[in-house]
Order: structure tokens, then sequence, then C-alpha cells
């Protein structure tokens, strides 16, 4: 067996139906096995695949612990060489396994690889970046110069040149490792529940010496917070996004550092909140934009008790 491909499901069963037959159209000759774990899904029509998907295996938690510890059931699973790991809201194109695995073959000394994500209207998605640092956090938590930032990383020529690159992290959407450097580094953090475990374990495999590379010539189609689309879905998200931003802070960055980012981000959501009422294009959703922004203060305040 080649590849693994795990894909982590939650109340997504239509995106997944598009996935799985994009995978069966673009196996490209190559040996792979896909693993399906459902992590208690409301939605149970789900079940119905695995009647469908005869080669597919299913496995269904009891559970939802959180993103990586689906990853880390559907990988003890796995006998593949790599684990492509793959939301389910994500379409395989043409070529885009091959070129991955290609690469692999011929780089023993990458460990980590990726594509390019591209959005539903066919443009590239913001889908990598450098590790947070003191420098990011103060571009994001004050929104100046984050967007240029990455609009820089989007338009560099490898991207326009179809020339494999260096990478510190990728989008855990889409996300090929090597599976024994996935058991060397115990594959991702327990801890963290949703969002920013895909950095904390490119973080570890880098920082263990090996190479992440993206491979600009795969490209895969991505539907984003799938899973996430009832009423409450931003909050869910904002939650989360911090709460494990925290926790990766704590985890990777110095304590003058992390005491650094937590206060720019009190200093620059509390500066949000009084600029509301003036920001014109929040006009008709500025109650939902200050409950977001209290949900962000109480994770960073809390943060700051246990610095």
């Amino acid at each position: 067996m080649e590849i693994s491909i795990v894909i982590v499901n939650y109340n997504t069963h239509e995106h997944l139906i598009k996935c799985l037959d994009s995978i069966n159209i673009n196996k490209d000759g190559i040996a792979i096995e896909i693993i399906v774990v459902d992590s208690n899904s409301p939605d149970r029509s789900i079940i119905d695949l695995s009647e469908k998907y005869k080669d597919v295996k299913f496995l269904f938690l009891d559970v939802n612990n959180g993103f990586g510890y689906g990853c880390n059931r559907g990988v003890d699973e796995a006998k593949g060489k790599y684990i492509l790991l793959l939301n389910p809201d994500i379409i395989v194109t043409n070529n885009s396994l091959s070129n991955l695995y290609n690469y692999a073959e011929n780089n023993p000394d990458v460990a980590g690889f990726t594509g390019l994500l591209m959005d539903e209207s066919n443009k590239l998605a913001y889908c990598y970046n450098n590790f947070p640092d003191l420098k990011w956090e103060m571009k994001e938590a004050f929104g100046i110069g984050a967007e240029s930032f990455v609009n820089g990383l989007l338009d560099r020529s490898e991207i326009k040149d179809n020339i494999p690159f260096d990478i510190d992290w990728t989008h855990g959407a889409c996300f090929m490792i090597r599976k024994s450097v996935y058991d060397e580094i115990n594959g991702f953090d327990e801890n963290i529940f949703l969002y920013y475990e895909d950095i904390d374990i490119q973080k570890r495999l880098k920082s263990r010496g090996y190479r992440n590379v993206c491979i600009p010539s795969s490209k895969f189609y991505h539907f984003t917070r799938s899973s996430l689309t009832d009423e409450g879905s931003d909050k869910i998200y904002y939650f989360y996004m911090h709460k494990s931003k925290k926790y990766y802070l704590k985890k990777h960055l110095s304590g003058f550092e992390r005491s650094f980012i937590i206060l720019a981000n009190i200093v620059a959501y509390i500066s949000k909140i009084i600029m509301l009422p003036f920001r014109k294009k929040f006009k008709g959703e500025r109650l939902n934009k200050l409950n977001h922004y209290f949900i962000i203060l109480r994770v960073y305040t809390n943060l700051l008790k246990k610095v």
C-alpha cells in the first residue's frame, strides 16, 4: 500500500460523497486505501455510505474529541507508506495525487507534502504560511499588513512556474506525511480540539530537521468550514481558533513572546469594540461582531491569568 487517505467527517455527508468520488476518479494507478473516520456526527446519513463505498473503511467513533483525535484513530488503521490527510470538503483533481506521490518517492529528505488549494471560484486560496511569531501576530491582531503579506505568499514565482518550494506549514485540509515520521512525532496533539493542530504537527516535524514542501502542480478544491454551517458556527470558529492558538503559543513560544502577543490581542480587540460603531462595513452585523470580539477577549484574558 502506497498512500492511506484519512478523512475525518463531521456532518459533511454531501461533501464527503464528492470527495470520495473525486479520489476514485483520480487514483492515477497508485495503490490507495481510504479510511473515513466519523466523529460521532449527529447526521447519521453517513452510515448509508458504508454500503455504497465497499472499498472504503469506515470508523464510527462514539465521541467527538476533535480533528486531531480523529486523524490519529484513522492512522492507527493505516497501512500505507504515506498518510494523506484530507478534509471531506476537498475535491481531488487530475494528477494531484500522482504529483505528490512522485515527488515524495524522488525526495527522501522531505517528510511533509502538500499541493495548492483552490476556492469555488477557481482562485488560489490562502493555504500556507510561516510559523506564528511576533511579527505575524501583530499584523493579524491589528489587521495591518496581514492581507498584503498573504497576497505576497500567493504571488511567489515558484507557484507561477510550478516549482516545488519549502514551507513552514500548510492547511490541514490537505497534507501528506511519511507514515514513519507521523509515528516518530506521535501524530497529532490530541489536546487541541480544532484549529492549529495542523500547524503544531508541522512545527514538530520541522523541529526534527525534516523538510515540508509545497508542490504547486498538485491542486485541490476546498470548500472551507463545511462542517460549521449553523447559526452558531462563527462563535465556534472564533472560540476554538483562539483557544487553540493560546495552547500553541504556550507550547512553542517563549514566555515573553506569549505575553506580548496576548496583550497585543487584548488591546487590538478592545480597540475594535470601541471603533465598531464607526465601521460602515459592519453595518447590519455589528451585534454579531461584538459577540465575536467578546468571545475572543474572554479567551485571551483567561490566558493572561495563566502566563
